[in-house]
Formats: structure tokens, C-alpha cells, sequence
């Protein structure tokens, strides 16, 4: 990536933040979400119109031999976690969430947690239409 990549990423909320010793080892390869009807998608930063079922495709990779272990993904929606899944590296998680909620626009990010380290992303937004 050069500078302009970088920056317009940066103005568009695509990105997440790694933390901890051996930070980054950690890679998240896809966190995206469809919509089972339009097929419409949005990675992190989108907003995403939603007619049917919402999946989420979570996918990524541990690269450090000496850390590898437990990986904990937690799915965070509007700020309330959803779902915890422990994983071991490579993974690769798809998850249809049933939102039964009353708002119209929401927001999904991950906290993913792992031998000596977290990774947080920016929020995907998701509008239902109807």
C-alpha cells in the first residue's frame, strides 16, 4: 500500500488494531457480512442493506509457531456480544445471526483475543429493509 491507500482507508473505518506482545501474528483475512437474498456485502466501514438473512464470514491466521493455542472471537452487535467461538488457527467461521431487534441500522465488530494479544475492529453497519 502506498500513502494514499492508506490514508483513504483510514478515512473509510477500514481497519482493525492489533495490541499485546507479538501483535502482529494475528491476521483477520475476511470479516464481511451478506445478505442471503441480494447478495450485497460489506466489510468493515460499509454500510450494507439487508432483505434477508444476515451471514457473517469471519476468517483468519496466526502466523507465530510459538503462540498458537486458543483463539477467542467474540461477535459484538450494537455493543452487546452475541457470540463467543474458540477457535485454533487458520480459522474460518460463517454465522447466520437472527436479529429480532426493533432498529432498523445496526453494527457488528469483533474482539478477538489470543496468546498474547487482542485484535479489535471497526464496526460493519447493517440496515434491514423491508
Amino acid at each position: 500500500m502506498n500513502k494514499s491507500e492508506v490514508l483513504k482507508a483510514l478515512r473509510e473505518g477500514r481497519m482493525y488494531v492489533v495490541g499485546g506482545a507479538g501483535n502482529s501474528n494475528l491476521v483477520l483475512d475476511e470479516f464481511s457480512i451478506y445478505d442471503s437474498i441480494s447478495n450485497n456485502k460489506g466489510i468493515v466501514g460499509d454500510e450494507v442493506s439487508i432483505k434477508g438473512k444476515l451471514l457473517l464470514k469471519i476468517r483468519g491466521v496466526l502466523f507465530d509457531k510459538e503462540k498458537q493455542g486458543q483463539i477467542n472471537v467474540k461477535l459484538i452487535r450494537n455493543g452487546c456480544l452475541v457470540k463467543t467461538i474458540d477457535v485454533t488457527s487458520p480459522f474460518a467461521i460463517d454465522y447466520e445471526d437472527v436479529y429480532s431487534g426493533e432498529d432498523n441500522k445496526i453494527y457488528y465488530r469483533l474482539e478477538i483475543q489470543f496468546s498474547g494479544g487482542i485484535l479489535i475492529t471497526n464496526p460493519i453497519f447493517a440496515k434491514f429493509v423491508h
